[in-house]
């Protein structure tokens, strides 16, 4: 019984590591995510109560920050189908294989919410400048998706560490 109990209260860090990798990728980058579509919105709402028919320039504005949800998302799921979590048998994790994990969660996830966050800076200008001048449209998307690349680059660098983590 005490052997048991003991068992118990071993703590797999691998696989706790994993997970917490997995949760900061896509909570972090999803909040950002979040927190950039809601500002973006907010700026679109105002120009589409003066001007209704801007309503198809404005939405991919204001969608473009979601994309960095997608990839918090895309590493988690790469995540949890590297360690098998997904098929039910989970694979056995080093203290290492776990902080590999984490640090290309804790990557995915930073630069998502700081891409999100500061794209919708972008955004934000581009709509404001969309109200007066709706030729900028594919200007303004042009100069928010800029911002974008660094979330890309935290994805493939999540990627390849997810490549040599097993």
């Amino acid at each position: 019984m005490e052997n048991t109990m003991t068992e118990a209260l071993i703590v797999n860090w691998g696989l706790t590591l994993t997970i917490v990798g997995a949760l900061i990728s896509v909570v972090i980058a999803g909040l950002g995510s979040s927190i950039a579509c809601a500002k973006a919105g907010q700026k679109a709402a105002g120009v589409l109560a003066e001007k209704p028919h801007t309503l198809g320039k404005l939405i991919p504005l204001v969608a473009l920050p979601g994309s960095q949800g997608i990839y918090g998302f895309l590493v988690a799921f790469l995540i949890l189908f590297n360690i098998g979590a997904l098929s039910g048998e989970i694979k056995a994790l080093t203290l290492q294989n776990g902080i590999t994990f984490l640090v290309a969660g804790i990557i995915m996830g930073a630069l998502g919410y700081a891409s999100a966050v500061l794209q919708a800076r972008s955004v934000c200008a581009g709509i404001g400048g969309l109200a007066k001048d709706e030729s900028i449209a594919t200007g303004a998307i042009i100069m928010a998706a800029v911002v974008e690349t660094y979330a890309i680059f935290g994805f493939l660098v999540a990627l390849f560490i997810l490549n040599a983590a097993l």
